[in-house]
């Protein structure tokens, strides 16, 4: 019984802000009280994992004020199985959600200074945290989104795709299989400002993508205003 509180911590730990879990019994008295982090400053959440345990995560800026990626698999008495940074520093990593096998899945973006186009990363972590491999997708534009893995084990991806030269945006869908090789990937939208949502499978094949428009709809470019979203794909999108 008890509880388990999670949060940010300046006066415990390692570094100057770390993630900080505490333990409580069911009248609110502290069982006990675990700092996570590096020499610099954490910032993020612990959650719960399928199966047990919890996982920290979050962004750790160094001393440098250089940001990586922060990942720790606690057990349920808050004591460290591993912990892990990932990078470089600056490679826009953002949240990892869990996989079937026990590992992890890690999102991101990459920003080309370049071009200002953005493109979506993904890498797949095994049970310890070992990097398994990883891939770039990009579009005609900025891509933001996330993934996730399916019941089935492939991988469902969902976001945006804003063109700067068109000042356009369409939802973006896509499936993936079991080592992040495109099934399919597609755009949906109008000429105003669309934006993508969540993508899930539905009983009987195909998928539900959702997100919000301007193309379409009662709202649009006149007043400013979108409207709700949803579409019904089938089993290719």
């Amino acid at each position: 019984g008890g509880f388990l509180l999670g949060g940010d911590t300046a006066s415990f730990g390692a570094g100057q802000q770390d993630l900080f879990l505490l333990k409580v019994d069911a009248s609110g008295s502290v069982l006990w009280a675990k700092a996570y982090g590096t020499s610099g400053n954490e910032f993020g959440a612990i959650l719960p994992l399928p199966g047990g345990g919890l996982l920290a995560q979050g962004t750790s800026v160094d001393l440098a004020q250089q940001a990586t990626f922060f990942l720790a698999r606690l057990g349920e008495d808050g004591s460290v199985q591993w912990q892990k940074s990932y990078g470089p520093p600056g490679s826009g990593l953002t949240g990892a959600v869990p996989t079937s096998d026990g590992g992890f899945l890690l999102n991101g973006f990459s920003l080309s200074i370049a071009t200002l186009n953005s493109s979506l990363k993904m890498l797949r972590l095994d049970s310890a945290g070992n990097i398994l491999w990883q891939k770039e997708y990009t579009g005609a534009g900025q891509v933001t989104g996330a993934f996730y893995e399916a019941e089935d084990q492939t991988i469902l991806g969902s976001g945006t795709v804003f063109n700067l030269m068109t000042q356009d945006a369409d939802l973006w869908a896509a499936q993936f299989d079991a080592s992040g090789n495109v099934l399919w990937q597609k755009t949906f939208g109008g000429g105003d400002l669309d934006a993508g949502g969540g993508l899930w499978p539905v009983p009987g094949g195909g998928f539900i993508l959702s997100g919000t428009t301007r193309s379409f709809g009662a709202g649009g470019s006149s007043n400013g205003v979108g409207d709700v979203w949803l579409l019904r794909l089938d089993g290719c999108g």
